[in-house]
């Protein structure tokens, strides 16, 4: 016979393992239909969904690429307004591939709050040439804009990749968008 201790004991790890799912279900569910993720456009913090894609692609769009989401080749055939960076290393962060969050350019079509946007994958320089004269060292930091990714283009800081896969994306909350 199990001791009315052990029985509660039971009772009280089966409850927490079905509130802890249902909490994990509910909160997966929210993000996942919603595709709602975080970004920067023009240098303030927003909510954005993508609801197409050109390609499915997990080495372009990470964790960004949700079963809701639309994959349409035609997208590529369409004239893109804007780019998306991701940051494929740098600081640690909640963007696709666990570093900061993806920039968004600040150019929105004339369809509501929809555009179109090809992803540039950004790669943060390690120091090269140990010990020589041009040693340079980069310390990654988060950036907000597409200037600052500009300014730090423009000092050898980052690499940018083409990825030639392109998504329709919506901003869906921000005081920018």
């Amino acid at each position: 016979m199990i001791p009315l201790r052990v029985k509660l004991l039971i009772i009280a790890i089966i409850l927490i393992a079905i509130l802890v799912s249902i909490l994990y279900t509910t909160n997966e569910t929210i993000l996942g239909s919603s595709n709602s993720l975080t970004g920067y456009y023009d240098e303030q913090e927003v909510a954005f969904m993508i609801k197409e894609v050109s390609e499915n692609r997990g080495d372009v769009l990470g964790r960004m690429m949700r079963p809701s989401v639309v994959v349409n080749s035609s997208l590529k055939q369409m004239s893109t307004l804007g780019q998306m960076f991701v940051f494929v290393n740098g600081t640690f962060g909640g963007g696709p591939f666990g570093y900061q969050h993806s920039v968004l350019s600040p150019i929105l079509s004339n369809e509501g709050n929809s555009s179109l946007m090809v992803v540039k994958k950004v790669s943060w320089r390690r120091a090269t040439n140990e010990g020589s004269e041009i040693e340079q060292k980069v310390k990654p930091r988060e950036l907000r804009s597409v200037n600052e990714i500009a300014k730090a283009l423009g000092a050898a800081e980052i690499t940018i990749t083409e990825t030639g896969v392109v998504v329709r994306v919506s901003i869906v909350r921000g005081d920018k968008g």
